[in-house]
């Protein structure tokens, strides 16, 4: 599945939502190939939204944003804490279907989780503000998972073979059996994440955008990163700033990724594998020039399914 995003909006949570949904219940469908190159950011919580589709988790922690000079977090952000015409509210945990194999997975917004599949973030130097939230949160979220699979993959481990152990020795009644510990609930799969292209802009901050015109009243601004209000009018409509569309931008906070990453401060997200190219015009799985950062990430999600099928 490609999806190519130039600008994070509620028109595209509408259309992430709808591809994901059919995507999901194709098996044909090996993974998701999110270009983000050129995508200079969006609506903050808009962001946030897609992040917790892709990731599959309605209450998996998307960003947390910063306020205070002092540096403290004042807000932690998840998909399931958004308004209603955000991100759909029926958000429900549900188990993965029954003699799947699978672990429990979570229902995000409605939308059925793509967990067991593999995500490759596409990205390049013009690529700033929601554009590396999403990346980050994926990455974040990514690893956070993988380390949990691993402890409880050990955890099984060691109880599998204590069991033996007290059999081979005789020791293993039906008492004792019954009385064993319980088998640990296998924690969610989240899907496997890269991301490919270019150290990003670094444009890790929260901003409000008041348009400066004579429907600007009654219009507001929406943010490149954030939600935005209405404003009086601070210039008279024959303001050089007006005539143009101009408008007054304000940061309010900035973000970090789940683990604390700062975009900001960190001059942008090394990407795990590097590539240099551009989009070559429009392309979709069924047709198109595929550039090759395209290619690099249909290249990871093939192996990455062929690695699970061996597994």
């Amino acid at each position: 599945l490609y999806l190519r995003v130039s600008y994070f909006s509620h028109a595209t949570t509408k259309a992430l939502a709808a591809a994901l949904s059919a995507a999901a219940a194709d098996p044909g469908v090996a993974g998701v190939v999110h270009d983000q190159r050129n995508d200079p950011g969006g609506v903050f919580e808009e962001a946030i939204a897609d992040a917790a589709m892709l990731i599959g988790d309605a209450d998996a922690p998307v960003a947390a944003t910063v306020r205070s000079p002092a540096g403290g977090v004042d807000a932690v952000w998840r998909g399931s804490a958004l308004p209603g015409d955000i991100f759909t509210p029926a958000a429900t945990r549900a188990a993965a279907p029954v003699g799947s194999g699978a672990p429990a997975g979570i229902r995000a917004g409605g939308v059925p989780p793509l967990a067991e599949r593999p995500v490759a973030v596409l990205l390049n130097r013009s690529s700033a503000s929601a554009s590396e939230l999403l990346a980050v949160a994926l990455r974040d979220n990514a690893r956070s998972a993988a380390a949990a699979r691993q402890r409880w993959e050990q955890q099984q481990q060691q109880q599998q073979q204590q069991f033996a152990g007290a059999a081979a020795a005789g020791a293993l009644g039906s008492s004792s059996s019954s009385n064993a510990d319980p088998p640990a609930e296998a924690p969610p799969v989240v899907p496997r994440v890269a991301l490919i292209g270019e150290r990003t802009f670094g444009k890790g901050v929260v901003q409000f955008f008041f348009p400066l015109g004579d429907d600007a009243g009654r219009s507001g601004g929406v943010s490149p990163a954030g939600r935005g209000s209405t404003a009086p009018q601070p210039f008279p409509s024959s303001s050089p700033l007006v005539a143009s569309g101009g408008g007054l931008r304000i940061t309010v906070a900035k973000y970090l990724g789940p683990h604390g990453t700062d975009v900001a401060r960190d001059g942008g997200l090394v990407p795990d594998l590097r590539c240099g190219d551009y989009p070559h015009g429009v392309f979709s799985a069924r047709g198109g020039t595929a550039d090759a950062c395209v290619v690099q990430a249909m290249n990871f999600i093939n192996q990455q399914q062929q690695g699970q099928q061996g597994a």
